[in-house]
């Protein structure tokens, strides 16, 4: 049987149709009658970012109820939920839940790794990824983004882009703080030598002050930010050539490295976050629902892994 991975359906954003295209897929696998070993809920299936907790899950419990019916019914065997940014408190939910049976239903993990013909999976949203050199101070931010109500949601929204661009500079200042440690070293001392990573960090400090020359070394140090990364995959990807999508590879799964543990080197890493499918040689992305009429995710079998897309009334194509 199939692993199917899919994240960022974003249930109580302000689009409706991505809710009535998941319930038809749910469907589709009942009237198809089709059989998923894993299905793994890479993060932001439920959005509380914008609107009051117990509204979105009220809305949306026929959904988390239907996963439920699928499982025990033999659809599905096991349900995998690892929680995103913006349904980040899932885990804290469940496990103030007073269900007993509550960890037999669906598991809430952070981190799920599956294994398929010898290879291993690891299953991440990928805000892991984005904001490595700062993720405890982002998931606390993004916890506390999780609470609050419809007014609340509403400012969030506007201030997001404002929030994340702060947490850019601090990303890339915890990032240039590494190569501060590793200044004295051949490597680094050639390339960056102590007064200019100074002059950097001070232009960091005070943006409106950036020379032309330290703005090239910041487009040097650009390539160290995993922000920057992971825009180029979701903008450039299919246009790249090879030996570049394979060194964004390399740069992601060492980024991986440091936040799953256990990682190893011929490990697979599958994640979602930036809305943008792709499949590399050891990398893949699951995706989005938000747009309303196609709904992305990835297969994962025996032997490889597969980009699909399903829409209302299309038949699910994996065997």
């Amino acid at each position: 049987m199939v692993i199917v991975a899919l994240s960022d359906i974003h249930l109580g954003h302000d689009v409706n149709s991505n809710a009535m295209l998941f319930r038809g897929f749910l469907e589709a696998i009942e009237k198809q009658g089709k059989t998923i070993a894993h299905l793994v809920l890479v993060g932001d299936i439920l959005d509380f970012w914008r609107r009051r907790n117990e509204h979105v899950l009220m809305e949306f419990f026929d959904i988390l109820h239907n996963l439920v019916r699928l499982k025990e019914q033999g659809n599905i065997g096991e349900i995998h939920y690892t929680y995103g940014n913006h349904d980040f408190f899932m885990n804290k939910l469940i496990q103030s839940s007073p269900l007993e049976n509550k960890d037999s239903l669906i598991s809430f993990e952070r981190i799920h790794t599956l294994q398929s013909g010898g290879t291993r999976y690891h299953f991440i949203h990928g805000h892991q990824i984005e904001f490595w050199p700062i993720l405890d101070f982002y998931e606390e931010f993004s916890e506390k983004f999780c609470y609050g109500g419809e007014i609340e949601g509403k400012v969030r929204s506007s201030l997001y882009s404002y929030g994340n661009r702060v947490m850019d500079i601090l990303s890339r200042k915890s990032v240039l703080l590494d190569y501060l440690e590793l200044s004295n070293t051949e490597r680094y001392s050639s390339k960056f030598p102590d007064n200019k990573i100074k002059r950097l960090m001070k232009s960091y400090a005070d943006p409106m002050k950036k020379n032309e020359s330290e703005s090239e070394m910041l487009s040097e140090l650009e390539i160290f930010n995993p922000k920057t990364i992971l825009n180029e995959i979701k903008t450039r990807w299919n246009g790249l050539t090879e030996e570049r999508k394979s060194s964004l590879e390399n740069k992601v799964r060492t980024i991986a490295s440091k936040v799953i543990d256990g990682w190893s080197g011929e490990d697979c890493l599958i994640f979602g976050h930036t809305h943008h499918q792709f499949k590399g040689t050891r990398v893949a992305n699951t995706g989005s629902w938000t747009s309303g009429n196609i709904g992305e995710y990835l297969t994962i079998g025996e032997k490889e892994v597969t980009e699909r897309q399903w829409t209302i009334g299309s038949e699910l194509d994996w065997s």
